[in-house]
């Protein structure tokens, strides 16, 4: 039934963990029924024990506490796919001034993951960090960093300038959605895979995806061999409209997107200036 909701019993959480740590990739992975947030989850245990093997895994069957981008609450029933990667620099490109794109790079696997089960030309991406499916949001991505506590630092002769333990990939997909326990907004303006699949489709199954692809897309842009630039405009739903954005300074800026530069900011043709966003909301399109 369209409208039944999913639910994972232990068995099959124990079975994608046990192949999502076969692949060899993973080398953490925990799967719970409930959980405030996996990312805050995963932060709690890697400030605790900054040796955690990376990168890890963390999956929830629900969160009471799932956030977005600037502390949104995130709707987070059953159905919804809710993990959180921890990455370390090994991981990551050297050049520090692109990990700003890891974002997009992100986006760009939940899309191919996406695109298993839709139509690919129904499946966009909204800069800088939304999945859309026909025109409603399927999906988010959070980017965190997490350091060491500094007293830890201090105890451990770990120096204070060092960088971030781990990159925290937050992603939830609305794979399975009872749409009857949602709030109204959320009901006209989400979405769901499963309401565009052209087969059936289940959580776990959704996840050894985004396990593969993420690793395999995160492997091909470290490596330079990425071409995600020409893969981002194939799905960006934002290039060509007129758009309002609001900068962190709360600024607001109206112009054209012409899509996004090599760096990850999004350019916004205004009347007499071209504008490069590297951090913004998107408040109209």
């Amino acid at each position: 039934m369209e409208n039944e909701p999913l639910g994972i019993d232990w068995r099959a959480r124990e079975a994608a963990r046990h192949e999502i740590l076969s692949a060899g990739w993973i080398r953490s992975c925990q799967w719970v029924e409930e959980i405030d947030s996996t990312s805050s989850w995963l932060q709690r245990q890697l400030r605790a024990d900054p040796g955690t093997p990376l990168p890890a895994l963390r999956v929830a069957d629900r969160q009471t506490a799932g956030r977005g981008r600037g502390n949104k609450r995130w709707f987070s029933p059953h159905g919804c796919l809710m993990c959180t990667f921890a990455i370390g620099p090994s991981e990551l490109l050297a050049d520090a001034r692109r990990l700003g794109t890891l974002a997009l790079i992100s986006g760009l696997a939940v899309a191919s993951v996406a695109s298993c089960w839709v139509d690919p030309a129904q499946v966009q991406l909204k800069w800088p960090n939304d999945l859309y499916v026909a025109g409603r949001k399927c999906g988010g991505i959070l980017i965190e960093s997490v350091f060491a506590p500094a007293e830890q630092r201090r105890h451990t002769g770990l120096s204070p300038d060092r960088g971030p333990l781990a990159w925290l990939i937050g992603i939830g997909l609305n794979v399975a959605i009872d749409w009857t326990t949602a709030p109204q907004e959320i009901r006209t303006s989400a979405t769901c895979l499963r309401s565009h699949a052209h087969a059936p489709l289940e959580v776990g199954q959704v996840l050894l995806e985004l396990v593969d692809r993420l690793h395999a897309t995160l492997k091909a842009w470290r490596d330079d061999t990425l071409d995600w630039r020409v893969l981002w405009r194939r799905h960006c739903m934002l290039t060509g409209r007129c758009i309002t954005a609001r900068t962190a300074a709360g600024k607001q800026l109206e112009g054209t997107c012409l899509g996004i530069d090599e760096l990850g900011c999004l350019l916004l043709q205004g009347t007499n200036q071209l504008h490069r966003l590297q951090s913004a909301e998107i408040v109209h399109w």
